[in-house]
């Protein structure tokens, strides 16, 4: 992966620097950066830094790791963090659900049967807005906390989604 230019925060906190044994675990740290939507789809999908540069394309990212049991519905959909984003929006109708809402590729809402994974409104969205400019932006927590990255549309200035990670947006744990 193309080195990305990170804006890095760090924000200390009493807590956690008491608490803390190393030192990359004693802050709160939120890295942000820009690039396409595309490329975070196939960050989602790859497993490592030489799946996203050589083997996972607009045309496969949906299913690369079917074979194994492991595609983005199957690693993503229990992960995402339904209360953020345009594409985690749920309709109801009587207090009861109804469905939930994407956008198509002209920007109009499309209503999904409420059963439909949070990852396919997604990559549907994806699909459509592929080159489109996103800013990412990752937040830990430190101490080995929760780390969630949230995607916004540069463009329309709005969190298309979130989605719980291992790793900042551009690195790998295995490297």
């Amino acid at each position: 992966m193309e080195k990305l230019n990170k804006e890095i925060t760090k924000v200390q906190d009493d807590f956690l620097q008491n608490t803390a044994e190393d030192n990359s675990d004693n802050h709160i740290e939120i890295q942000a950066c820009n690039d396409t939507l595309g490329n975070v789809m196939r960050w989602m999908a790859a497993f490592d830094e030489d799946e996203y540069e050589n083997k996972i394309t607009k045309e496969n990212y949906r299913s690369y790791h079917a074979n194994e049991n492991m595609n983005l519905s199957i690693r993503y959909e229990h992960a995402l963090i339904n209360g953020s984003g345009i594409l985690t929006y749920f309709g109801s109708k009587n207090g009861r659900l109804e469905c939930k809402h994407g956008y198509n590729a002209q920007g109009e809402p499309v209503a999904y049967p409420i059963t439909t994974p949070f990852i396919d409104i997604v990559c549907d969205y994806a699909n459509n807005h592929w080159d489109d400019e996103v800013r990412v932006i990752s937040y830990y927590s430190g101490c080995q906390g929760l780390l969630a990255i949230t995607v916004f549309d540069k463009n329309t200035k709005q969190a298309l989604f979130s989605f719980g990670s291992l790793e900042h947006y551009g690195e790998y744990r295995s490297i």
